[in-house]
């Protein structure tokens, strides 16, 4: 006599592990190839790009940009005096950051639904290499199965040894806007997010800004003559860079934030004081609560391994994309990688079409300045060691910058010979 044993697991074509941009993309592509699709998400859709990345972080930038502008060179081109700006409410740009946010996960809500695609809320780990248990916030579980899965999880902010972060006094690019701007503040890393959060400070006007980097210069991963064009317009605002300088000592007391600094270059210490410090070293990604290492994942340095195709190594139907395991973390090479996965799967083509290629990646930085680019940089051509001709120009040749007064560009073209 033959037995049906019917299973109380959820069973879809492609199970989503994380709802940000590389999530959402992969399961709308999924749809694209009329396959069911879930996505397990322990928060609200968007992920860090919506709700304290990318989307909150820029639409912050844009209302600071706003507020030097009316007090800057185009202003007093046509204002026979500027007056000053009515105080700042905290309450207001949150209200605002939070409604672009809103208005975003909206439309990403009524895309996933009239796709098909489920949302669960929870946290998934996997319990086999072809289950993932999904935990509600009452405790409660789910189990999925699938045939193929797709981690996108994202990253998290890199802790500090020391500067220990307390939503308090000591943040991280994930709670800093949480928080009315203090009066002063040191942020430590000068990469792309240290700098752009300085940028936003800056042009606010309500803090004095330090920022601690080992090197001689900011932006370490992008070419000299850009970092420093962006050195010189932030330091034009009152920027402060503490520059061959490592914290040495830090703490807490009554509300401020002391730092011991060491200027690498003669030993000398200095102690300095301020009211809150951005933790900005760097992100790491986001795969403790997946359970990978008891399926037979192993994790090099706490990144995922994959092949050529995205696919995490051991297995052939388990992928990961964007930020959990790219080192190129941004929101166009997640949702590119996740497409990627996708159409690895279910696309009858040679695999040697279906790599994705990187070589003319666009980027842009949202610094005092945009800072734009196409394709490789100065220092990474020299790396694969590309004979090039490099030519900059400043724009202050250009009509429209003379249309607003802000003669302030560079554009600099690494080609190849």
């Amino acid at each position: 006599m033959r037995r049906t044993i019917w299973s109380l697991a959820k069973r879809y074509d492609v199970c989503v592990i994380g709802g940000g941009p590389a999530g959402i993309a992969a399961a709308l592509r999924a749809c694209d190839f009329k396959k069911s699709a879930c996505i397990i998400e322990p928060s609200r859709i968007g992920g860090a790009d919506f709700w304290n990345g990318a989307l909150q972080s820029k639409t912050l930038w844009e209302m600071a940009k706003f507020s030097k502008v009316t007090q800057g060179k185009t202003a007093h081109r046509f204002l026979k005096s500027t007056r000053p700006l009515p105080p700042i409410e905290h309450s207001r740009i949150m209200d605002s950051i939070n409604k672009a946010a809103t208005m975003r996960e909206a439309e990403v809500l009524h895309q996933l639904s009239l796709s098909c695609v489920d949302l669960l809320k929870g946290k998934g780990s996997f319990k086999t290499p072809n289950t993932v248990e999904v935990t509600k916030e009452d405790g409660s579980t789910d189990t999925v199965e699938a045939d193929y899965f797709i981690i996108a999880t994202g990253a998290e902010p890199r802790p500090h040894p020391t500067a220990i972060a307390d939503g308090k006094v000591v943040f991280t690019s994930d709670d800093i806007m949480l928080h009315p701007f203090p009066k002063s503040i040191v942020i430590i890393g000068a990469g792309v997010i240290g700098c752009e959060f300085a940028s936003i400070f800056a042009n606010f006007d309500q803090t004095k800004v330090n920022v601690i980097e080992k090197t001689n210069r900011i932006l370490p991963m992008e070419d000299e003559d850009i970092s420093l064009f962006v050195q010189h317009l932030l330091q034009e605002k009152g920027v402060n860079f503490h520059h061959h300088s490592q914290m040495t000592k830090n703490r807490v007391e009554d509300g401020k934030f002391y730092y011991t600094l060491k200027d690498l270059r003669n030993g000398k210490e200095e102690e300095h004081v301020v009211d809150s410090t951005l933790v900005s070293i760097g992100r790491i990604p986001n795969v403790k609560p997946l359970n990978l290492e008891a399926i037979g994942v192993k994790l090099d340095q706490g990144r995922i391994s994959r092949d050529d195709h995205n696919r995490v190594a051991p297995f052939k139907h388990i992928y990961a994309c964007g930020d959990v395991a790219t080192r190129v973390a941004l929101v166009n090479v997640g949702e590119v990688e996740a497409r990627s996965c996708i159409e690895h799967i279910y696309t009858p083509y040679p695999e040697d079409q279906l790599k994705v290629k990187l070589d003319n990646l666009s980027t842009i930085m949202f610094l005092d300045q945009e800072v734009a680019a196409v394709g490789l940089n100065e220092q990474q051509c020299k790396k694969e060691q590309y004979c090039l001709q490099n030519g900059a120009l400043r724009l202050r040749v250009c009509q429209p910058r003379a249309f607003n007064g802000q003669h302030q560009r560079l554009c600099e073209n690494p080609c190849h010979k």
